[in-house]
């Protein structure tokens, strides 16, 4: 009961700011689901995600806010609990230069990884080096705050540098159908020994 009033706050408070400060466009998505299952597992399963963004000045600022979660437990008490909010802002302060200014945090929680509370926190810049319409491609720098607390009460903090390469194709006029690969890599900025490369293609249709 307390997430859902807690979700209803979220609602009224983001449809007040797309009100008071005058966002030119905003969309907001709202998924749920349930389900039980019985016979040789018997679990019962809720999960959840939101979705709301924020245009302001012909895109000159971006708000996004997005979240999801799943929560599970089976005969054996067992539980999946698995709760994740994201929110990016990003700032162009002149259309007509490639860049944009950007900060983007995570807060979660994630029972299976021993996570009780985690914060993902950065900020920096994105440079568009390419626009062909239909293909653009861009890249981004930006340091990184992770601060962690596991299950056991452990508490971890440590800093990290993005650099990001990003190429997206849109295969219409009318962007519905795209492709995005994005390449992550991210040292700890004390110890470049230790990092992380992670890359990503998603095609949307």
């Amino acid at each position: 009961m307390k997430d859902i009033l807690m979700l209803k706050y979220i609602i009224f408070f983001l449809l007040l700011c797309s009100n008071l400060f005058g966002f030119e466009k905003h969309d907001f998505r709202l998924d749920a689901g349930t389900g039980v299952s019985r016979g040789n597992t018997h679990l019962t399963q809720f999960t959840y995600s939101i979705n709301y963004n924020l245009d302001y000045l012909d895109n000159t600022l971006d708000l996004v806010i997005s979240g999801e979660g799943e929560y599970a437990e089976d005969s054996e008490k067992k539980l999946n609990n698995r709760h994740v909010l994201f929110t990016s802002l990003d700032y162009r302060p002149l259309n007509v230069l490639p860049l944009t200014f950007f900060y983007f945090g995570s807060y979660s929680t994630i029972e299976e990884q021993s996570i009780y509370f985690r914060l993902y926190q950065g900020a920096g810049i994105k440079w568009i080096i390419a626009d062909f319409k239909s293909v653009i491609v861009s890249v981004s720098i930006a340091p990184l705050y992770n601060y962690e607390i596991e299950w056991n009460k452990q508490v971890k903090d440590y800093l990290r540098y993005s650099l990001r390469p990003k190429l997206v194709i849109y295969f219409l006029s009318d962007k519905s159908c795209f492709l995005i690969s994005t390449l992550f890599y991210q040292p700890k900025i004390r110890n470049t020994d230790d990092y992380r490369i992670e890359w990503t293609t998603a095609l949307t249709i």
